[in-house]
């Protein structure tokens, strides 16, 4: 059961993960598990987007109500939402989906313009957005969500923007995750807030398709019976504490191993938000230098996505210093970088400010080599 020691590490420390940010506006650990949530994002109020006029920041503390898209005002979701055959949905997507609606166009432009920001300093750039377990398990849903109308006007706008976003560098996932969870594939745990390795591997295979179709057709998976200790349980929002489900494990014939000064990515240890390796034989992986900036969807994938690079990094969101991130994008070949739907209203990448630390950091890295 070393899955379970694992997955109760991350559901501990995203429980008590507090963005500097989130601390000097007065957050207080304990008082609300969802205002610690996994990937809780920094809600500076001074973040905005360039286009679409809505000011981020507030909504998605749960502190209070907060207007939705209809210019109405709502409470925030309860933390658990029980949808249909025992599902369990985090509340915060429903108050994202009320509150962002159509707006996630916005954010998937600054990423999208993040993007060509480092392919045009000669390196290659993709992203995704992890989607929410409510847009992939759409048949699952609650009769009735929380805010009602609003909820599942946003859903609907947010599901077509994933599934027609038609970016050269974007990695679409949900509309093939949603058709695998109809047809009873284990794409997302029942009662935790994240994907499985099933989902992890739908990433990268895209991933490794837009890089090099070659490598894609490499990739194979076996299927095991893995449980966790749900997140959702471990921190007290349901009773039940472990789920049991059908997962995929690679079986591509290379040997992953860390970098020299790196831990190891290893499901008996607690979290590291900073993980280096190396994969060999070289000619079945991604050539160059290789980051992967995400959250826990990411770090979750990890084993699935490892194998795919010659040389990797993969820093998480939001638990290491945003001053570090340009410099390390710079060092990089290939950068990928991945955020939950939920989150990308709120997400430093969608920053006009943190673009352009990049472009200074790329410029001044390659003129200095």
């Amino acid at each position: 059961m070393s899955h379970l020691r694992h997955a109760a590490a991350l559901a501990l420390a995203a429980f008590l993960a507090v963005t500097p940010a989130a601390m000097g506006q007065g957050a207080h650990v304990g008082a609300d598990p969802a205002a610690h949530a996994p990937d809780r994002p920094s809600d500076d109020p001074a973040y905005r987007l360039d286009r679409g006029g809505i000011t981020l920041g507030g909504s998605l503390h749960r502190s209070g109500p907060f207007t939705g898209t209809d210019g109405q005002t709502y409470e925030p979701a309860p933390l658990v939402v029980n949808g249909r055959s025992g599902r369990a949905f985090f509340g915060e997507e429903f108050d994202a989906a009320c509150w962002y609606g159509r707006h996630l166009g916005n954010g998937l432009r600054q990423l999208a313009r993040l993007s060509r920001t480092i392919e045009r300093s000669g390196r290659h750039a993709l992203f995704t957005i992890a989607p929410n377990k409510s847009s992939v398990a759409t048949n699952e849903l609650p009769a009735v969500t929380p805010h009602g109308r609003c909820d599942t006007r946003g859903l609907k706008q947010q599901n077509r923007i994933l599934d027609q976003f038609g970016y050269r560098s974007f990695v679409p996932l949900r509309a093939a995750l949603e058709s695998q969870s109809e047809r009873g594939a284990n794409v997302y745990w029942h009662l935790d807030t994240h994907w499985t390795t099933v989902a992890a591997a739908e990433f990268a295979e895209g991933v490794a398709d837009k890089l090099n179709p070659r490598i894609a057709e490499l990739q194979r998976y076996r299927t095991k019976r893995e449980s966790i200790q749900v997140d959702l349980g471990a921190m007290g929002l349901i009773d039940q504490k472990v789920e049991s489900g059908r997962v995929r494990v690679p079986g591509t014939g290379v040997e992953t191993r860390p970098a020299d000064g790196s831990g190891a990515f290893d499901a008996d240890k607690p979290v590291d938000p900073d993980l280096s390796w190396r994969t060999a034989p070289a000619k079945r992986t991604w050539r160059g230098n290789t980051l992967l900036l995400g959250d826990s969807f990411t770090y979750r994938g990890l084993s699935v996505l490892m194998p795919l690079f010659r040389h990797g990094r993969f820093l998480w969101l939001n638990t290491v210093d945003n001053n570090a991130l340009p410099t390390a994008i710079a060092q990089a070949d290939t950068v990928v970088f991945e955020i939950v739907q939920r989150y990308v209203g709120v997400s430093v990448l969608v920053q006009k400010s943190f673009r352009q630390q990049v472009k200074q950091a790329l410029k001044a890295y390659d003129a200095a080599k």
